[in-house]
């Protein structure tokens, strides 16, 4: 198909999920306005990511297998920024009374050495498949058939990860390690401080050798207004900038951050895609008469898994996210099918899909909640992965590059 009928076949079908997500807000804005505020922001985060080449996970990817650093030095600015916004927000809300402490101080990851053997888990994962649960299910929903079997694969290793890790964490003691609890406010901040500035350090020192990411130059919002052209044409120039043309990473992690701040500001959490991605493969399973919630008796997640979709708040953020990443590939007529026809390529997207599931459940998060979120919240949890996520990389690497290998010979 050329690409000017492609285009007129797909932006038709893109202004019908675009009114189907109009629709579907209004009616959770009806039942439940969090789950609806949720959907919005979920669908902003989709949008955004998929307009840009901005990516999570490459900020332990790149440097260990392709010293790259330009993604790792954007990242951490991005964390900085979020650090900021999540303390204003905190203040601001304390100061109105409105902060629920008790919500808040639940929240940060609750670390056991088992946590650091998934780390580890997650790490080998993600260099065999170079996304979490964001990137997975971005390429899985815009047609990449290799990452809708890494999707399921990625689900069943859920599973298995939730049963391993309860087992588990009966053997040894998990403990919260919120650093404002630990130290106190004020030396809490230094140590944050501390490891912002050695973060630094390192990715400038990987800079100077790998180079920096650079972004071109665009257009921008302001200098398309003020343009001397008929309205008509400056609103649909500014329609395309706003939600449709591609996005250069440094200017993505500037709407990422914003949906982070305000994602925090409504729900005083922070935002995670990996965890309900596995919530909703849960949900499917027990949809189509897999059993899984006896396997989590020893949980709270049986109780998810029963819960109406729509007034899951974190299955709402998922259904919005998936909506932005299909509409503006439909929007702009590029939205295609990748097969998937080598057997080392396939066992390189199961195997990453599976070993990713199974990480993030003994982390509780992945890129976003777990080492994004949980730095930018104060939880010591977030630099601890780290390290033991880029051991996990290490490993993986050359057993992905002996596949890649094959992959590329045949």
């Amino acid at each position: 198909m050329g690409e000017d009928r492609k285009k007129k076949f797909q932006r038709p079908i893109g202004f019908v999920f675009s009114a189907l997500a109009a629709a579907v807000f209004f009616y959770l804005l009806n039942i439940k306005e969090l789950s609806a505020i949720n959907f919005l922001i979920g669908l902003a985060f989709g949008i955004t990511m998929v307009r840009g080449d901005f990516s999570f996970s490459a900020n332990l990817r790149g440097p260990v297998l392709k010293n790259d650093y330009r993604f790792t030095y954007l990242f951490w600015q991005m964390t900085v920024a979020t650090c900021g916004g999540y303390l204003f927000i905190m203040a601001l809300e304390n100061y109105y009374g409105v902060f629920n402490w008790d919500k808040y101080a639940a929240e940060p990851t609750q670390v056991s050495p088992y946590f650091c053997v998934s780390a580890v888990i997650f790490g080998f994962g993600l260099a065999f498949l170079g996304s979490a649960g964001s990137g997975i299910i971005k390429k899985a929903i815009n047609g990449n058939l290799g990452f809708v079997l890494a999707l399921i694969s990625y689900c069943f290793g859920s599973v298995c990860g939730v049963v391993t890790r309860e087992f588990i964490i009966q053997f040894t003691i998990e403990r919260t390690l919120y650093m404002p609890d630990i130290f106190g406010w004020p030396i809490a901040i230094m140590v944050q401080i501390f490891f912002f500035l050695l973060s630094f350090y390192v990715i400038q020192n990987g800079i100077k050798k790998f180079g920096e990411y650079r972004g071109e130059d665009d257009e921008g919002l302001l200098s398309i207004l003020a343009k001397e052209e008929p309205p008509a044409l400056r609103s649909r120039a500014a329609f395309r900038e706003l939600f449709i043309s591609d996005i250069e990473a440094d200017r993505g992690i500037v709407f990422i951050t914003l949906i982070m701040i305000i994602y925090f500001a409504f729900n005083q959490r922070v935002m995670g895609l990996s965890m309900p991605l596995s919530l909703f493969g849960y949900k499917v399973m027990n949809l189509i008469g897999l059993d899984v919630s006896s396997l989590f008796s020893m949980t709270g997640l049986p109780g998810s898994i029963k819960q109406n979709w729509f007034e899951n708040q974190n299955q709402m953020l998922l259904l919005g996210y998936a909506f932005g990443v299909l509409i503006v590939p439909l929007l702009k007529g590029k939205y295609r099918f990748k097969g998937i026809h080598d057997r080392y390529k396939l066992l390189i997207v199961i195997l990453g899909g599976f070993l990713v599931g199974f990480g993030v459940q003994g982390m509780y998060g992945a890129n976003i909640g777990e080492i994004y979120g949980a730095i930018a919240m104060f939880s010591f949890s977030g630099w601890l992965v780290i390290p033991f996520a880029l051991l996990g990389v290490f490993l993986g690497k050359p057993v992905y590059e002996y596949l890649s290998k094959k992959y590329f010979e045949e």
